[in-house]
């Protein structure tokens, strides 16, 4: 009997203290890395690469897929529809790179679309980190982890060909 209790009294402790714990990559932000997997989508399974699910309550904040070029899916910011013209500029390692990006209402995503072989694609794939921010829109800068993104984008590639 009281080996019982102890055991059960252990087992409530340790799912106790589990479940009050924050899992670590959610203090932290960035320590979770990017994966490629396939998903559905309106027409049919797609290979994705995408950033880390914890950097924005909306999931990731890239997706990219392919269909003969490389879409370039951002959602970290609140955007609306009435967004200007405008470009995404990623920097990281003292370079920097801009595209010019098209809000889309569906998904709520400002979109690019760039070759397989673009230097976007590579300076997404290079460093630890990337700052993001929107020509000549007065928005925050964000930095998103680039962990695992060489990888992943190596993966979406290899099945876009």
């Amino acid at each position: 009997m009281r080996i019982r209790l102890t055991v059960g009294l252990c087992a409530f402790l340790l799912v106790g203290s589990a479940l009050a714990t924050p899992p670590t990559h959610a203090a932290t932000g960035n320590s979770c890395g990017w994966s490629a997997q396939m998903e559905d989508d309106e027409g049919g399974p797609v290979m994705v690469a995408s950033s880390c699910d914890t950097d924005t309550e909306y999931g990731p904040v890239f997706r990219l897929m392919c269909g003969g070029e490389i879409s370039i899916r951002y959602y970290g910011f609140e955007m609306e529809a009435d967004l200007p013209p405008t470009s995404l500029v990623l920097t990281s390692g003292g370079k920097s790179l801009d595209t010019d990006v098209v809000y889309e209402e569906m998904d709520g995503a400002l979109a690019s679309y760039v070759a397989l072989t673009s230097p976007v694609i590579s300076l997404l794939k290079t460093g630890d980190e990337i700052a993001v921010t929107l020509s000549g829109v007065e928005l925050p800068s964000r930095t998103v982890s680039l962990a695992g993104s060489s990888a992943a984008i190596d993966k979406l590639i290899s099945d876009c060909r």
